[in-house]
Formats: C-alpha cells, sequence, structure tokens
C-alpha cells in the first residue's frame, strides 16, 4: 500500500536534487544510487501489479532501502562485510 506515492515522491526528490530546487546531487556516485533505488521501488510495484509473491515486493523495497541508506551514508551489511575481509585476515 502507498508504493505508488513512495515512487512518486522519489522521483520528485531526485528531479529537484538534479535539477538544482532542492538538495543537490553533487556525484555520479550519488545519482546512480538514486537511480538504483528509484528502479527498484518501481520493480516493487510491477511486481505487486503482477501479483507476484509478496517476497519479491519485499526484496526489492529492501534493496531500495539499503540504496537510501547508502545515500545518507550508512553502510550494508555487505559493505561492513567487504570492509572487514578486505582490511583483516579474518579467521584461518
Amino acid at each position: 500500500m502507498g508504493l505508488a506515492e513512495l515512487l512518486r515522491r522519489l522521483t520528485a526528490r531526485a528531479r529537484d536534487g538534479v535539477e538544482g530546487e532542492g538538495p543537490v546531487l553533487l556525484s555520479h556516485r550519488q545519482r546512480a544510487i538514486v537511480g538504483r533505488l528509484c528502479g527498484l521501488v518501481e520493480q516493487a510495484l510491477e511486481d505487486r501489479r503482477r501479483s507476484m509473491p509478496e517476497e519479491y515486493v519485499a526484496d526489492s523495497l529492501r534493496e531500495a532501502l539499503d540504496a537510501l541508506g547508502e545515500l545518507r551514508g550508512r553502510a550494508s551489511v555487505e559493505d561492513v562485510y567487504d570492509l572487514v575481509f578486505r582490511r583483516f585476515c579474518v579467521g584461518k
């Protein structure tokens, strides 16, 4: 419920950041994250429209939430694992 409105608001916010009417998306990375986030919400909407199992919808929304966290500077679980395994020798 409310996925269409969420997508509309995300798209409007992303457009504002690109067009300079709101917070500016400065980097290519930020624009890519917003694009991925919007794509994932669109995928969730499409899965819901096609009556796909709720797990598919929830997975897309979880990934979108991770992208939003990445945009805000929060690291995902995968990012933390990558950092740990890249910088430290773990278990042998």
